[in-house]
């Protein structure tokens, strides 16, 4: 069967002091707009509250193909020395990039997710990218939102630099909060320049005219309700007429493509703990009825052989062959015998292994979440009664906080928390800083040991006997 994959999207806009949502769809080699609506956002109301929004101004679910543009989120320029990420591609650029943008976004490397694209270098030696980024828990709520809704986020953007007046390929953006120049280049690295604006005076112009790297573009947009700047003597276009929202939105959904364009691709959903369950617990039961199938089969013929052979005393010949074949029968049955047993332990060594796998995550986790800044995990060390886990910290008392937020939680999973030792180093005018180890001991029902818990038990530890 032939999947034909559709090609209608939902935009959602997300700016300062309004939120929209069109519907588009792709025909006759561009995007046209079907549906736009448009509403104002109140300067309070926090960036997934106000995507919900523009999720609400259409009554029909939004697509599997949504498309979320935010004015909220950061996004900024970067120059790096070429040599720092000589080498570096993929993963590992987009994981050094998170770093060095950490001074400029304000963002946590390990807990936010960014997207990228490279402009056209500075001679001799610097590599320019144009980085947006977003925390991870933001991603989270709003791809939960949209899905709650019945359709799917699959990128993240924000508004600047997406597209000029009248889809001309060189213009210029100013807003209450953000100025930027740029330039589209389809066959080679694109041409872009950003940077925040101040009342104060006007370096941010003369650093918007040093980064671009010469005139700005003479035409651009002006975010409605913003002010003009008086230092840019070019034509702008007041943004708020609905014929021209609606070319910005198709113009915008055409080149909103990770290599002209930085987008945040959200992660796709794994499979999860339940689904592999289900997979495992389904491939047992199958064994299962199969092996009793043919050991149900085998009781058969031998039964129906037994009352052959009584019929069949003469001749003897015959009767002696059809014990020996009642003989073979009965050991393929007592093969089958044995490996319906063998199943039936195989069954219960994949729960066992499908419950219990996920422990180390889950602390790994708890961990990230509950962590003092102050402290820092050093290492986490097998034990013959469970787990040892060291580290540092300036603060006496934040080993015993972790201790505390990790124990109801790590309980259910078989662990029991004991209170950590702490050892101060004398270095500091309070004893610091201060060594600690906290040490994780298995529990288990008591007179039981890990060998001796059958899948059932050990689910009954881990999830409440739900599997």
């Amino acid at each position: 069967m032939q999947i034909i994959k559709s090609n209608k999207k939902t935009v959602l806009v997300v700016k300062a002091t309004e939120v929209m949502r069109a519907e588009v769809s792709f025909r006759g080699g561009r995007t046209v707009v079907n549906q736009l609506e448009r509403t104002e956002r109140h300067p309070d109301v926090p960036m997934v509250t106000a995507a919900e929004m523009a999720v609400g101004l259409i009554e029909s679910k939004p697509s599997m193909n949504t498309i979320l543009m935010v004015e909220d989120i950061w996004t900024g320029i970067l120059d790096i020395d070429d040599r720092s990420i000589f080498g570096l591609e993929g993963g590992e650029l987009q994981q050094m990039l998170k770093f060095e943008t950490e001074t400029m976004s304000s963002l946590d490397p390990m807990n936010s997710f960014l997207g990228a694209v490279e402009l056209a270098s500075v001679p001799p030696d610097t590599r320019r990218f144009w980085c947006t980024a977003l925390p991870n828990e933001m991603l989270k709520q709003v791809c939960g939102m949209v899905q709650l809704r019945g359709g799917k986020l699959i990128q993240i953007s924000s508004t600047i630099g997406l597209s000029g007046p009248n889809g001309q390929s060189a213009w210029t953006e100013f807003s209450d909060s953000l100025a930027g120049a740029f330039i589209s280049n389809p066959d080679g690295l694109p041409r872009a320049s950003i940077t925040r604006r101040s009342k104060q005076s006007d370096r941010w112009f003369r650093s918007l005219n040093s980064l671009f790297g010469g005139d700005l573009p003479p035409t651009g947009w002006l975010e409605a309700g913003s002010e003009r700047p008086s230092v840019y003597s070019g034509t702008l276009v007041e943004f708020e007429a609905d014929e021209l929202v609606s070319g910005w939105v198709a113009d915008a959904t055409d080149r909103l493509k990770p290599k002209s364009h930085p987008v945040v691709i959200p992660p796709a959903p794994g499979t999860s703990v339940k689904t592999y369950r289900m997979v495992s617990f389904a491939a047992a039961v199958m064994m299962v009825l199969l092996c009793s199938l043919g050991y149900w089969n085998a009781k058969a013929q031998e039964a129906a052989i037994k009352v052959e052979i009584e019929k069949l005393q003469k001749p003897a010949d015959d009767r002696a062959a059809m014990v020996a074949i009642s003989k073979s029968l009965k050991n393929q049955n007592e093969k089958l015998s044995e490996s319906y047993v063998e199943v039936n332990g195989q069954r219960d060594a994949v729960a066992m292994l499908t419950s219990g796998r996920d422990r180390y995550s889950v602390l790994l986790l708890l961990l990230s979440q509950h962590r003092h800044p102050l402290l820092t995990v050093r290492s986490l060390v097998m034990d013959p009664d469970g787990l040892v886990i060291t580290g540092e910290t300036v603060r006496n008392d934040a080993p015993n906080q972790l201790a505390l937020a990790l124990a109801s939680q790590l309980l259910p999973f078989g662990w029991k928390v004991s209170t950590p030792t702490i050892t101060g180093s004398n270095q500091m005018t309070d004893r610091g800083p201060w060594k600690f180890a906290l040490k994780l001991t298995e529990v288990f029902p008591e007179g039981e040991s890990t060998n001796s818990l059958t899948s059932e038990k050990i689910s009954q530890n881990l999830y409440g006997g739900k599997r």
